[in-house]
């Protein structure tokens, strides 16, 4: 967690400041290199600034902040590579940006490597390492990222992928296609749906996602370790597809 105090009032709360205070906020410099006339979401984070006892902290320098020891100044640099070039673009980071901008302790910033090796923005990178990625190659990231996947929605299927493929081996871009197929049809998002009808074209999702993949015959257990195996997949689907098709039959009759 960030060693930044945790911002217990809210943002009416921080725009009660006396008046003299409010008066001051708007000759202040933007942040984040803006122009003379600070934008709303300037105001409103001086205020909670001001509301929380942080404005010094706000203005300082990552010098001022951390100090000048070796652990320090490789920080600072840490963070300017993240395009985070003072203390207070990362406190409004943590103030407004979810649970996931808090996540760094501010002596150590995430490794600026992922930003050249995933293209990651901080944001991002926050993201993702919140839902549990360890940016490691068997983690298959670039692929969900090419299907431009939601680090949750990736994480559990990155999840599923590793309980139910034989031997924790699967065909990572195989399901990323799979997983934007279903997100382009514009379905809920289920990892497990996703994994069985890896196989599966658009038009054929279409069909069967609405039903239950498991044959009569096959009780649950045994039919959740078989979808691990891609012969198995295939021929549930070819079942799932006949079954729509004699209700299509029946229907028109």
């Amino acid at each position: 967690m960030s060693i930044g105090p945790t911002v217990s009032s809210s943002v009416n709360q921080g725009l009660e400041t006396p008046l003299h205070a409010r008066g001051t906020i708007s000759s202040m410099e933007p942040t984040d290199g803006g122009g003379s006339e600070p934008k709303l979401s300037d105001i409103v984070a001086r205020a909670v600034a001001m509301s929380t006892g942080q404005t010094a902290r706000y203005h300082r320098t990552w010098e001022e902040e951390l100090g000048d020891s070796a652990e320090a100044c490789a920080a600072a640099a840490a963070w300017r590579a993240w395009d985070i070039e003072r203390p207070g673009i990362l406190l409004r980071k943590e103030w407004f940006g979810g649970a996931h901008a808090q996540l760094f302790d501010w002596l150590s910033p995430p490794d600026p490597t992922l930003r050249k090796r995933y293209g990651f923005t901080y944001d991002e990178v926050a993201a993702w390492t919140w839902y549990g990625f360890n940016f490691t190659g068997d983690e298959h990231i670039d692929e969900w990222r090419r299907v431009e996947l939601k680090p949750e929605n990736a994480a559990q299927l990155l999840g599923v992928a590793r309980r139910t493929a034989p031997h924790g081996v699967f065909n990572a871009r195989v399901l990323a296609d799979a997983a934007r197929r279903v997100q382009n049809l514009g379905l809920p998002f289920e990892a497990r749906k996703v994994w069985a009808l890896q196989e599966a074209t658009s038009e054929q999702i279409k069909h069967v996602v609405h039903l239950s993949l498991r044959p009569r015959w096959s009780v649950p257990r045994l039919h959740q370790s078989l979808l691990g195996y891609s012969r198995y997949r295939r021929l549930c689907l070819t079942l799932a597809l006949k079954h729509v098709e004699r209700e299509e039959r029946s229907l028109a009759k």
